[in-house]
Parts: structure tokens; C-alpha cells; sequence
């Protein structure tokens, strides 16, 4: 039998028919049996993934219904880990006792910043608040007493005036106004008064007087005083006898009287008494007007 080229199209399909090949098809054409093999394979194929995809979402449903991933199971979970110190480096261990972390105390106002303490047991205190409730402190723009409303109880925002308040919420009180309160100034002649600054504005010239009272609101009472008015001490007169006793007083400005006057007038001389009663230097016996006292004749021979 002569040996045909296997590529020679043309010998191959001119070649005799052998009856001992069950069938005979040409070369280059797939068997029937093997296009039906193929398309049952393919359509095996498709269903086993379609089973595959359906087991694989069935699955994940029925782990969702064992393991919630939902919105409260994230809920729950946040709840433990905040209320478990919980460590990111190491979530098998609690953070070491005594560490602080910050936190919101759900209060308004400057109290809603806190901070909680990993106590012994591994779970995390209360949370505190940093800063507790104060009284309202007008233009700085916080809620200081905690009660969610800010700068409440305060005066309208104004022009600046001379009140000793800060009316335009700038920080500063009374600027552009005569003085600040408290300030205090000296006045009147020789400088003995003094000016107190009273709501920006300066009070009349307050002069101390020496009368037990502090006139000018300095916290002294009397200073510069030397006595009080119409007080009294003794001096003694240039003069004689019972006259020699004086006094000087207390003036309003509170010093002493420059003079020292008499407190008694001379007085007819009392023989007897031991005292120059008419000041005129002389005592009982030794004075002219007790010559002729009974008691002052020089005895008989």
C-alpha cells in the first residue's frame, strides 16, 4: 500500500475506505462524541460553580445568624472593649493599672471632657471630668456652669461704658474710661485728701478727718491725727499758785492747741490751806492779805 503524506489533505480524502475502522472521518474534523463531551463538561462545570457560589452565600448567611456582625453586635463589642482596658499591643492583656485615658462624660459644657483610670481589676473607672462647674463667666464663649447654655445670665453685648464691666466682651474693662477701679489718687491742698476710682469714674477729694472714722477709704482710720477733736491734756501756765494748772485741746485737725490755758482763776488767799489760792507767789502766812489773820500773829513775849 503506497505511504500518503499524513499533511496531504487531497490523499487523505481520496484514500480508500478500510473496513476494519469502525468509521472513517477526515483528519482534521473532531468526532460528534467528542463536541457532546465537551458541551456536557462545560454544562458540569457550570453547575458545580453555581452550587459552589450558592453553598459559599448560604454559608456566610448562616454565619451571620451564629456570629452577628450587625450593627448591635458592633455595639456590644465597642461597649466591652471601653469598659475592658483594652491593650492595642497586646489584646490578650489589660492595660497596666493606673493608666489614664480620656473620655467624654456626656455633660455639656466644659464638663464633657474627662478621663477614666485602669483600676486593678483590668476594666476602666467612671469617666471624671476634668473641670467642674463653675460660676458663668461672661464672654468667653464656654458653658461654665455645665448647664448647656453659654454665657447665660450675662449682660448684652454693648458699647463700652464706665461701669467697672466688661460691656464688648474684648477682654478688657472699661478701657478709654478716666481710671480703673480701685485706682486711687491724692487731692485737696497739701495733698491730704484722697480720690478713690469707683465704676471707672473718680470720686469726690475724701479728706480724713480726726473722728474715729476712715474718711478716706484708705483702711486707716485717723491717720496723721495726733489726738481727737475736743480731747484735753494738762500743761502747766506760767504763772503762780493754783494758777499754774492748765490745759491744752484737742483741735479739729487734730492737733494739739498751741497754748496752754489756765483751768482756774485766782482765787482770795486761804490762810490755812497750804496752796497760793491768789497767785501771786506767796502762801497762807507769808502773804500780805494774812497779816491780819488770827491764825498768822507771831506770839507773845
Amino acid at each position: 500500500m503506497p505511504i500518503t503524506d499524513p499533511f496531504d489533505k487531497e490523499a487523505q480524502k481520496k484514500r480508500k475506505f478500510d473496513p476494519r475502522r469502525e468509521r472513517d472521518f477526515p483528519a482534521d474534523e473532531p468526532s460528534r462524541a467528542y463536541k457532546v463531551a465537551l458541551v456536557i463538561s462545560l454544562i458540569l462545570l457550570i453547575l458545580a460553580g453555581a452550587g459552589w457560589l450558592f453553598l459559599k452565600l448560604d454559608g456566610i448567611e448562616q454565619a451571620k445568624k451564629v456570629f452577628p456582625q450587625d450593627e448591635e453586635a458592633q455595639v456590644v463589642k465597642k461597649a466591652r472593649e471601653e469598659a475592658y482596658c483594652f491593650n492595642p499591643s497586646d489584646p490578650n492583656r489589660p492595660l497596666p493599672e493606673g493608666t489614664t485615658m480620656s473620655c467624654d462624660t456626656d455633660q455639656p459644657g466644659q464638663c464633657s471632657p474627662g478621663h477614666k483610670i485602669c483600676k486593678k481589676n483590668g476594666s476602666w473607672s467612671s469617666c471624671k471630668p476634668m473641670l467642674l462647674p463653675e460660676p458663668e463667666r461672661c464672654c468667653d464663649g464656654l458653658d461654665n456652669d455645665c448647664n448647656g447654655v453659654v454665657d447665660d445670665d450675662c449682660p448684652e453685648v454693648t458699647a463700652e461704658i464706665c461701669d467697672g464691666m466688661d460691656n464688648d466682651c474684648d477682654f478688657s474693662v472699661d478701657e478709654g474710661c478716666p481710671c480703673q477701679d480701685e485706682e486711687a489718687r491724692e487731692c485737696g491742698e497739701q495733698h491730704t485728701g484722697l480720690q478713690l476710682c469707683k465704676k471707672s469714674t473718680w470720686s469726690e477729694c475724701l479728706v480724713e478727718i480726726c473722728d474715729g472714722v476712715d474718711n478716706n477709704e484708705n483702711g486707716q482710720i485717723d491717720e496723721g491725727c495726733y489726738c481727737q477733736p475736743g480731747a484735753t491734756m494738762a500743761c502747766t501756765v506760767d504763772a503762780s499758785g493754783i494758777c499754774s494748772a492748765g490745759e491744752v485741746v484737742c483741735m479739729a485737725d487734730g492737733n494739739w492747741s498751741e497754748r496752754c490755758n489756765p483751768i482756774t482763776a485766782p482765787l482770795p488767799e486761804d490762810c490755812s490751806d497750804g496752796l497760793d489760792n491768789d497767785c501771786d507767789g506767796w502762801t497762807d502766812c507769808t502773804d500780805q492779805d494774812c497779816k491780819s489773820d488770827p491764825d498768822c500773829d507771831p506770839p507773845s513775849a
